[in-house]
């Protein structure tokens, strides 16, 4: 399992998302998803699993 920091890390370098797209894709606050970036608060499961998804599928498309 990645740790906040680590998704930040590849959405930010090999994925080129923003957050307030990544907030509209996940279906939460911007506010919320630096929270779990900067490992404020864990990131829920089901949320993880979306997150990752996305982030995987980004980078599968490049």
């Amino acid at each position: 399992m990645l740790t906040g920091r680590q998704l930040y890390l590849l959405r930010v370098r090999d994925n080129d998302l923003s957050d307030e797209q990544l907030s509209e894709l996940l279906n939460i606050r911007v506010n919320d998803i630096i929270t779990y970036e900067y490992g404020l608060k864990p990131i829920p499961e089901e949320l993880y699993i979306k997150w990752e998804s996305l982030v995987n599928q980004k980078l599968f498309l490049q």
